[in-house]
């Protein structure tokens, strides 16, 4: 019996691993139509999410296209006024670096002109303090010549 037994056991058990086999065997199909399914939809997911990035990306470039335009449209613009004005300050220079050539000669002519005013004052108060000095000693001469001339008559 105990062989008999063993063997029902047994034959039990070879039963029960066809079952359990049979089983996985479905579970696992199951498992990889599911996988399938999701694999499928993740597939269709992505590539929705990709167009939409590939959207929004092309969106973003074609503002930031845009925005970086507009800025270098006005750092030319701004660009320009600054050599416009650099322009303008360069010709302000040159006027004041002749203006200042131009003084420069005025003013030498200026000091010339001075320096002459000054000798001549120089001279005109010289002589003028001789004419002074002279005219008070004239009297001074003439009454000395005159006592003089009386001596040398007596």
């Amino acid at each position: 019996m105990s062989d008999d037994f063993q063997q029902q056991v047994l034959n039990e058990l070879r039963n029960l691993n066809n079952r359990l086999d049979a089983e996985l065997g479905q579970i696992n199909a199951r498992l990889d139509a599911e996988l399938g399914r999701i694999n499928e939809r993740l597939d269709r997911e992505l590539g929705q999410i990709n167009e939409r990035l590939d959207r929004e990306l092309g969106q973003i470039n074609e503002r930031l296209d845009r925005e970086l335009g507009q800025i270098n449209s006005r750092l030319d613009a701004e660009l320009s006024r600054v050599n416009s004005r650099l322009d303008r300050l360069e010709g302000d220079v040159r006027e004041l670096k002749s203006e200042l050539r131009e003084l420069r000669v005025e003013f030498n002519a200026y000091q010339k002109g001075l320096d002459g005013m000054v000798r001549m004052a120089n001279t005109i108060i010289i002589a003028t303090a001789s004419v002074i000095v002279l005219g008070n000693l004239v009297p001074s001469v003439l009454n000395f010549v005159g006592q003089t001339a009386n001596l040398t008559t007596r």
